[in-house]
């Protein structure tokens, strides 16, 4: 069936006062369920990346070595290509790292995680 339209619980002047409220089942849950029952050995893989944490942390020092180096640069084409190419996957991969870290998957400690996302 369908689900459930999204709208906003009351409004003043068509904007809307409160959230928008949703009614449907959270998707990661039950895709996870789905997944976990035809294959199980999956299981294994779940928990802290290890990793992680020195992979964020060089994508950042590469970051700011590439801004140092940027400001060097007196050729606008050449700092276009470095920021559009490097700069913009680097921060692309940093989205993804913080995505992680915002489901504590860095650190086990709580704490650990979150000055790791603001790092990021």
């Amino acid at each position: 069936s369908k689900p459930p339209a999204v709208a906003a619980s009351s409004s003043v002047g068509g904007m809307p006062t409160d959230f928008e409220w949703s009614y449907t089942d959270e998707p990661h849950a039950s895709r996870r369920k789905v997944i976990l029952e035809k294959h199980p050995e999956i299981k294994q893989l779940f928990g802290v990346d290890p990793y992680l944490r020195y992979k964020i942390l060089l994508v950042v020092s590469i970051q700011i070595a590439g801004a140092v180096f940027a400001s060097t640069l007196e050729s606008f084409w050449a700092l276009f290509l470095l920021t559009y190419c490097l700069s913009g996957t680097l921060n692309h991969s940093l989205t993804l790292g913080m995505h992680e870290v915002s489901h504590n998957l860095a650190f086990k400690a709580l704490f650990k995680n979150r000055v790791l996302g603001l790092i990021c």
